[in-house]
């Protein structure tokens, strides 16, 4: 009794939960061919002769299977964005899309707006602020957001994009899709926080536009 309870106790303490690379390995093939994971734990326990015998927990399998299908459907992901965003320039030849990809294929910057967006910029996009969002999404990438107002103080955005990091050089690569987007338009007056990043960023690609920190 006393070491089944010293079992039970050491199982509910996470730093001494672990899934052995077996078992991972197991888990991740059952769920390839859609065994549902509490027919997964099962097996797992009646191979060990019980739950009381396995070294982890059932939220600890389904944690680590959640983590391998975000892995695996990361690329597809962005795959259906690429593809859903190429379907809208099919339609309006207007609408402005640029990426890159890494080494290896991957999705690293995307930059698009619509033709909304580029009126918008070319009309009010004199005064601009340029944002980021730290990380906040499911794939841990930046969201820019470049914003203007305008002739009824209404905000309205003028470009979007996703970037590996918040680098300058990442910054550069979006301030240049948004003058591409703008038929060369460059913003007279940029605000923004006070990220170095962008400020070096401002400096190279709009080197005579006022920078501006916000409040």
């Amino acid at each position: 009794m006393f070491l089944l309870t010293y079992a039970f106790v050491l199982k509910n303490i996470r730093s001494h939960r672990q899934i052995s690379e077996e078992d991972k390995k197991e888990m991740k093939q059952m769920y390839d061919v859609g065994i549902p994971p509490c027919n997964i734990i099962r097996f797992l326990a009646h191979r060990v002769g019980g739950l009381d015998e396995l070294r982890y927990l059932k939220d600890d399998m389904k944690h680590h299977l959640y983590k391998y299908r975000k892995e695996q459907t990361k690329d597809s992901d962005a795959k259906a964005l690429l593809a859903y965003l190429r379907g809208k320039k099919e339609v309006d030849g207007t609408y402005f899309l640029r990426y890159t990809e890494d080494v290896e294929g991957r999705l690293e910057n995307l930059f698009w707006c619509d033709k909304k967006s580029r009126i918008d910029y070319k009309t009010f996009g004199h005064v601009l602020t340029f944002d980021s969002t730290y990380t906040c999404n499911a794939y841990n990438k930046p969201l820019v957001v470049l914003v203007g107002i305008n002739h009824i103080r209404k905000t309205v955005t003028c470009g979007c994009a996703l970037v590996v990091h918040e680098k300058e050089y990442s910054f550069i690569w979006v301030l240049k899709q948004l003058v591409e987007a703008g038929d060369r338009q460059k913003p007279k007056t940029i605000v923004t926080d006070g990220d170095k990043a962008m400020a070096n960023a401002i400096k190279v690609v709009f080197p005579k536009a006022r920078h501006r920190l916000c409040l």
